[in-house]
């Protein structure tokens, strides 16, 4: 590659390239073929959280502790050179290969280094793009007290959850870290501990920690192909992942009728599992997943929906943002029965004065008494302050 550039340079009568240029050049070439092509770039900083590109000369960043800001520097020439770079990705990069074209305009897939990158075109006029990064790809509940995304009381609690094989669906909206508390809460299990994921895209990534990679299954699923053949749904990973006998069962998100339906009758099994919802609140997010199970061919009534979840759920958790903008768990609610008609929940850690949850001691016997087996000091909860370090 250099040669040939060299070679032109020389023919053109052009001055050939310096050191830096020439570094430069290699690069590019490396992220070409083994990276994320013209995005590696962004993917370099290491405190980047979100990409968001509106066309190829609107490119915005998000940051850990900056604010956002405008990308200036042109890193695409124009929106079809945008596209084209987009659809390269699609052809070689993710875990299955994937269409990026006027007849499939809308792409979601895992990049080399485990972001997701989520684009649209066509229907959006110019092509737009969003990837999301995640910079905390191993933390464990110890770090997020550190962090303070939780508290001693809430550490405490889901330690003693998970050491019990308790069924949990943390809830939140876009950006809120619903992924990095499922790896901190899958850090509170012995490193053996053989755990399938199911995704639509990679992104909780558990098998890039070498203490864990042999354990652990990561299931991706299909699109259709152009034909309209070989999809393979959340449900079809779901109803085979239990034949392989994991510990825990991992559904990255809830996203269709199907797929909750599968979950939660592996749950109501006692089956230990770990889900996430798209929601804003703790103690609705049932209703969500009751809604899906409400729709679909295998459609239940709302209320044996309801009775469903509260027989295969043991706790909600959702997270939010604080007053000064950070990510912290708000709420905890744990699932007490069924009234006949809904999901019955005792709040356990509520929204404080500053956004942070707080502890109620509203536990339900049973579950204070596997938990303090487990390990859990159930007198955290009556600090109705809570146990923030900072």
């Amino acid at each position: 590659m250099l040669a040939h550039r060299a070679r032109a340079a020389i023919e053109a009568d052009e001055d050939p390239l310096d050191p830096s240029a020439e570094n430069d050049l290699i690069g590019r070439a490396i992220a070409s073929y083994f990276g994320s092509g013209k995005f590696q770039r962004f993917l370099d900083v290491d405190d980047m959280t979100d990409l968001m590109i509106n066309g190829a000369d609107a490119v915005w960043v998000e940051y850990v502790d900056r604010p956002r800001e405008r990308w200036t520097d042109r890193v695409f020439a124009d929106d079809d050179d945008l596209r084209e770079e987009v659809a390269q990705l699609a052809r070689r990069a993710g875990a299955t290969e994937r269409r990026f074209d006027d007849g499939r305009p809308l792409l979601v897939m895992r990049l080399p280094d485990g972001s997701r990158l989520a684009a649209i075109m066509v229907v959006s006029g110019r092509p737009q793009v969003s990837i999301r990064r995640n910079v905390l790809p191993a933390a464990s509940l110890d770090d997020l007290e550190q962090r303070s995304t939780i508290d001693l009381a809430i550490r405490s609690m889901f330690e003693a959850a998970m050491r019990r094989g308790m069924r949990i669906v943390v809830s939140g909206e876009t950006g809120a870290g619903k992924t990095t508390f499922l790896r901190a809460l899958v850090s509170a299990t012995p490193a053996d501990t053989r755990f399938c994921v199911i995704e639509d895209t990679r992104e909780l990534n558990l098998a890039d920690d070498e203490t864990r990679a042999a354990a652990v299954l990561e299931w991706e699923t299909r699109e259709a192909n152009i034909e309209g053949a070989g999809e393979i749904t959340q449900a079809d990973l779901v109803r085979h992942a239990l034949r392989f006998n994991p510990d825990w069962l991992i559904v990255g998100e809830v996203r269709d009728a199907s797929a909750a339906r599968e979950m939660l009758l592996a749950m109501q099994h006692g089956h230990p599992s770990l889900s996430t919802v798209h929601h804003h609140s703790a103690g609705s997010a049932w209703k969500k997943l009751a809604q899906y199970v409400a729709q679909g061919p295998t459609a239940v009534s709302f209320d044996i929906a309801a009775l469903l979840i509260s027989d295969a759920v043991d706790f909600f958790v959702h997270l939010g943002r604080d007053r000064s903008g950070r990510r912290v768990v708000v709420e905890v609610c744990e699932v007490a029965g069924w009234n006949g008609s809904e999901v019955q929940l005792n709040r356990i850690f509520v929204p404080g004065p500053d956004g942070r949850a707080v502890p109620q001691p509203h536990l339900s016997d049973a579950r204070r008494t596997a938990l303090i087996e487990a390990g859990f000091d159930d007198t955290l909860l009556l600090n109705a302050q809570g146990w923030w370090s900072a």
